[in-house]
């Protein structure tokens, strides 16, 4: 069954931010554009330069933003190469990948006294693996959504979009980030090795709305 709306809005919600006192994995790719593994998302910032010729700063920031967030969704596209990735990186030509990047959220914007702009947009890599690979099929809509905590800092496990959790002959691909140390009161299950594309863990995460997964501060 495929997520319904209820369910995709709950899941976005749930992956806005990092687990709560969890350390954050963040990765400078390019000027203006940080890979968040903490947050599953690829950040860009855009500037646009006021427009000195608008009659006031209040007109000129309304092209100004425009121009920015086409730059944060350029330097988003420009920025695609350095994402890690089971399978190889995302192409910003893929008709799939191209309509993620057009869509990806604006996520702040800051306006400047003299009408110029800065943007901010967030494309998610949960949205970048099901581009690739399609929606993840969910048993039931009903229910908590569980989060699974692995801790791979005795491993040599890189993050990458797409990276598999296995459990026996179980393989669970779905939205996974990465932090630094896990939160206070969290016992995680230890990971017991890893390959190119998995994660092997000694409980099953099939239930599992998304996994965390600790990894050494400079994987």
């Amino acid at each position: 069954m495929a997520l319904t709306t209820a369910l995709t809005t709950a899941l976005t919600t749930a992956l806005a931010a990092p687990p709560a006192a969890a350390t954050p994995l963040v990765v400078a790719v390019a000027p203006g554009v940080t890979l968040d593994w903490s947050r599953g998302a690829l950040v860009a910032t855009g500037v646009g330069p006021a427009d000195r010729n608008a009659p006031s700063p209040t007109v000129a920031r309304v092209g100004a933003a425009r121009a920015a967030e086409q730059a944060a969704r350029a330097a988003l596209a420009a920025a695609l190469a350095q994402v890690p990735a089971i399978g190889g990186r995302f192409d910003p030509r893929t008709p799939a990948v191209a309509r993620e990047l057009a869509l990806a959220p604006v996520v702040a914007i800051d306006r400047g006294t003299d009408g110029s702009a800065k943007v901010t947009v967030a494309l998610g890599l949960e949205a970048l693996r099901q581009a690739r690979s399609g929606p993840r099929p969910v048993a039931d809509d009903d229910g908590v959504l569980l989060i699974a905590y692995v801790d791979a800092r005795r491993l040599a496990v890189t993050p990458a979009v797409g990276l598999a959790v296995v459990h026996g002959g179980d393989r669970w691909t779905g939205p996974t980030r990465f932090v630094a140390a896990l939160p206070d009161g969290v016992v995680p299950m230890i990971a017991t090795a890893a390959s190119a594309d998995g994660l092997t863990v000694p409980n099953a995460v099939a239930g599992s709305a998304a996994v965390v997964v600790v990894v050494p501060p400079d994987p």
